[in-house]
């Protein structure tokens, strides 16, 4: 596989909202999704990341699908949680627990 592009996307009302995807980085000029939005599984509101990927001579050769990272794509990720975070408070309008929980000490004020 290769990395085209890292992507935050709008999960509201039970949709993904494909369309609206941010585009955090580009690796092959990747524009956006076909389809406007998408139905999701999980009804939760908010920012996702997501790597949007295609596949590469590497997937046949080792017969599996198979991502090669490098350094560089790490921190273009860890941005894009760091934005989707944000994205997602301003969404909600407050910080919230769980797996990855992000709060602003205007939630405590």
């Amino acid at each position: 596989m290769r990395l085209r592009a890292v992507v935050i996307i709008l999960r509201k009302d039970g949709f993904f909202h494909t369309g609206e995807a941010i585009i955090h980085r580009s690796y092959d000029n990747f524009t956006g999704f076909p389809h406007k939005q998408v139905p999701a599984v999980r009804r939760f509101n908010g920012w996702g990341v997501a790597l949007v990927l295609r596949t590469s001579q590497v997937d046949a050769d080792f017969g599996a699908q198979t991502l090669f990272l490098e350094e560089q794509h790490l921190r273009v990720i860890e941005e894009a949680f760091h934005k989707s975070d944000e994205l997602t408070h301003d969404l909600l309008g407050h910080g919230w627990n769980g797996v990855r929980p992000f709060w602003k000490l205007e939630d405590f004020m």
